[in-house]
């Protein structure tokens, strides 16, 4: 044994150490060699190091035992359990033939992720970094200091000197064949270029706000990292973007070119889905949605985007915060409102009140949260009645359980009135009203309840919301503290369908609320002269094989109303202005491809209109991208 322990720096294959050394010994399992020595690839036993954890291994061993040990063979061909991993030939320790040290013949390689060059050759989503198809930066960014990254095993090493690098990362490279012996000397130093990553597409949700040059900013949120951005254009509206993250992008060292992350290739959390925006002569207080944890998230954000307090509304439940809005009073503290299609007992919908105890609120403590209106949901099933019923049936609730049902008045007419989720349905040769099963919604459907497309205003103390109720098919209006003897039903009736995409704005006294009648196929305007007032409403648009008021905005221009909108048949946006004589002026400021719901500001002696472009290339990859118009109000015809 000492003669053998002796040799151990000499590292020799094959032979003996020395004239006075033993003979290798032959094995096919670990255990047949002695202390020190583990069964190496070639069917010899063959010195290892001592170790305390892999981190003390070299690459392609892991520490078991206190000895480092050869991870797992593979034979060539066979499939790597890794998700991108293939079975690569170990140079110099595979010898064909050679029994390994699981007892497999062919077992002569480690499973690593597949190599690549600098033309590419890795799929979707792996990208070629230091010669390796992986998912994320070498090492997963976790490198001292002092290490370099080994690409092939994962492994952070000792660095063999000074090691940076002013573009890419480093990572050894010229590595020693053999997984049981390695050391400072058998591999250098290089600086790996890393891939630059998609630039991101923000832009959906997107709310105009003042900015401190002569183009308005953007507050969106961009969907395919999951981040709430400001976008800003530095000149005009023909500038380059500059985008800047406000929250979604992991706390992690930049390692890749590109985009407004930094380089930061990993998605991290799914932030800013739905942004609320409140102005103030400082920045913005930005209410968005946590889509993975189901929370509401309010942030402080300046205007030239720096980031504030970041913290989270005391209010959870299941999709909360898929309508919002939120105002700044004249006292500095901020109100707005919250839906919730589900809470956590999914049971009922609330549409909420928030209001800040003071101006810079810090932690949820700093809120307060009332609930203006909770609507008991409606019997949800994941397949009514096992999905049986036939054509002019409906699952109802009877006799305890499910029925198919033949209905025999949806408008009650027969039973008298059965509420918006109730049926007439005869069971048993008996009429009666029976509560309708629904099959459970997902995130893309419209929610049940009321509180949906909810918008609010400000015009010094007071301040007014409008929203949509979905059950009942009508537009509601309210003024704050928003109780029953302060809401008003501004639209509803037999055949319509009115309140979606509400958008409320206040001059003086003066209340205007934009909207949508789905089945009239209308863009409406209902204003009031001062709340109390009976609303008046006027079409502003018909369908004429169109889908107007998509996405509507309202808001006042001096005195004059104006709606930004879309027509999400012809995918055009357009910008209405009423005149003195209640007619509207009209301009298609957007058309010639597909756009998301827009928004307007005032600026410039005009109106600035953005929105989401949603375009795609010959290839039909998205190349989406916020798109933003300037124009004079239009006059009337």
């Amino acid at each position: 044994m000492s003669v053998r322990v002796a040799c151990v720096s000499a590292l020799v294959a094959l032979g003996a150490c020395s004239d006075a050394s033993a003979p290798e010994r032959r094995c096919t399992a670990h255990a047949q060699c002695d202390d020190g020595f583990l069964c190496g690839f070639n069917g010899f036993c063959r010195p290892s190091s001592g170790c305390a954890g892999d981190d003390d291994c070299c690459p392609g061993a892991v520490c078991f035992s206190g000895w480092c040990r050869p991870t797992a063979e593979c034979a060539v061909g066979q499939v790597c359990p890794g998700l991108g991993d293939v079975c690569e030939v170990v140079p110099g320790l595979a010898i064909a033939g050679a029994p390994g040290p699981l007892g497999d013949a062919n077992a002569q390689g480690r499973c690593v992720p597949s190599a690549c060059d600098a033309l590419g050759g890795c799929t979707e989503p792996f990208a070629c970094v230091a010669g390796r198809c992986l998912l994320g930066p070498p090492c997963d960014d976790r490198c001292g200091p002092d290490e370099v990254c080994e690409p092939a095993s994962g492994r952070c090493l000792a660095a063999p000197g000074p090691c940076e690098c002013a573009v890419g990362t480093p990572v050894a490279s010229q590595l020693g064949t053999s997984p049981l012996s390695c050391g400072i000397g058998t591999y250098a130093c290089d600086c790996a270029a890393l891939p630059v990553i998609d630039e991101g597409l923000p832009g959906v949700d997107g709310r105009l706000v003042p900015s401190d040059g002569p183009v308005p900013s953007l507050v969106s949120y961009e969907p395919s990292y999951g981040d709430l951005v400001l976008s800003r254009w530095p000149g005009d509206a023909a500038a380059v973007r500059e985008d800047i993250a406000i929250d979604g992008v992991p706390v992690v060292a930049a390692r890749a070119s590109g985009s407004y992350r930094g380089g930061v290739l990993e998605p991290g959390p799914d932030r800013g889905a739905r942004p609320a925006v409140a102005v103030g002569p400082a920045g913005y207080e930005v209410l968005y949605r946590d889509l993975d944890r189901q929370k509401v998230l309010f942030a402080q954000v300046g205007r030239d985007g720096t980031r504030g307090v970041i913290g989270e509304l005391p209010l959870s439940g299941l999709d909360a915060g898929r309508y919002s809005c939120l105002v700044r009073r004249p006292d500095g503290r901020l109100a707005g409102l919250v839906f919730v299609s589900r809470d956590d007992s999914d049971s009922v919908a609330l549409l909420t009140r928030v209001e800040s105890r003071g101006p810079d609120p810090v932690t949820g403590d700093d809120w307060a949260v009332t609930t203006v209106v909770e609507t008991r949901l409606p019997v949800r099933s994941e397949a009514p009645c096992s999905n049986a019923c036939g054509f002019g049936e409906v699952c109802v609730v009877a006799n305890g359980g499910e029925t198919c049902a033949g209905v025999v008045s949806l408008g009650g007419a027969s039973c008298g009135d059965c509420g918006p989720h109730g049926v007439c349905a005869e069971v048993a040769a008996t009429r009666a009203c029976h509560d309708r099963i629904y099959g459970r919604y997902d995130a893309d459907r419209l929610p049940f309840g009321e509180g949906l497309f909810v918008s609010c205003a400000s015009d010094g103390d007071e301040i007014y919301a409008a929203w949509y109720d979905a059950d009942s098919q009508r537009l509601i209006a309210g003024r704050w503290p928003l109780s029953p003897p302060d809401r008003v039903v501004v639209d509803e009736g037999v055949g319509k369908d009115p309140g979606r995409f509400a958008s409320i704005a206040v001059r003086g006294a003066r209340i205007g609320i934009a909207y949508q009648d789905l089945a009239q196929g209308t863009l409406m305007w209902a204003q009031a002269p001062s709340w109390g007032a009976a609303f008046t409403r006027e079409i502003v648009s018909t369908g004429n094989g169109g889908e107007p008021g998509v996405g509507a905005r309202f808001f006042f221009a001096a005195d004059q109303p104006v709606i930004v909108h879309l027509d999400g048949r012809r995918a055009q946006v357009e910008l209405l202005a009423r005149g003195n004589g209640g007619c509207w002026g009209r301009e298609i400021v957007l058309q010639g491809g597909g756009y998301a719901y827009p928004d307007g500001i005032v600026g410039g002696g005009g109106v600035w209109v953005g929105a989401q472009a949603l375009r795609f290339d010959d290839a039909l990859a998205p190349r989406h991208a916020p798109v933003l118009a300037w124009r004079a109000i239009p006059a009337c015809p």
